[in-house]
């Protein structure tokens, strides 16, 4: 792993950074998690090996994509979601590898064809809380606060509120 920034210089230079751990997947993209866990796994290792863990905040998405079988996706929150996957019977299912949830629905009569939709729910964003207690980092910063919903701040809370937490 590597790319466009030094993570050496960068955790040299500041106090604080919060590393984007999101858009693995995104609008011109194949249909996945916008995060998943093996994915996150391996940006944040590779951060903790070039910054001081209490430097490193993990930047966590809310939000989605729904790809339709042509074209690009678009960004999806989880009431719209939910709401798709109700309006078109479409039950959720886990991808187990990308701790991520997921549904497949077909428009009616097929004129924009099949869609696959990846979005964030408290399942998955338990997972991704869990992963950051797991490597020490200092905490976890939030992209795209209009696309929360009720039971998102309940699994927040149970993250601010964990025995790791108190430092």
């Amino acid at each position: 792993m590597g790319g466009a920034f030094d993570y050496k210089a960068i955790g040299q230079a500041v106090d604080e950074v919060i590393i984007m751990t999101y858009e693995e997947h995104r609008a011109g993209s194949e249909p996945g998690s916008v995060a998943s866990v093996p994915w996150v796994t391996s940006v944040l290792n590779y951060a903790i090996a070039n910054i001081p863990l209490q430097k490193i905040y993990r930047g966590i998405s809310i939000y989605g994509y729904d790809w339709p079988e042509q074209g690009a996706g678009r960004v999806i929150g989880y009431p719209q979601a939910i709401e798709l996957a109700r309006r078109h019977g479409a039950p959720w299912q886990w991808d187990a590898t990308q701790h991520s949830t997921y549904f497949r629905y077909e428009t009616m009569g097929g004129r924009y064809g099949r869609h696959t939709v990846y979005f964030e729910e408290s399942r998955s964003l338990k997972d991704k809380l869990d992963l950051a207690l797991l490597k020490s980092i200092r905490g976890v910063a939030l992209w795209e606060m209009n696309l929360s919903y009720p039971s998102f701040w309940d699994v927040l809370q149970t993250y601010v509120k964990h025995p790791s937490r108190k430092k």
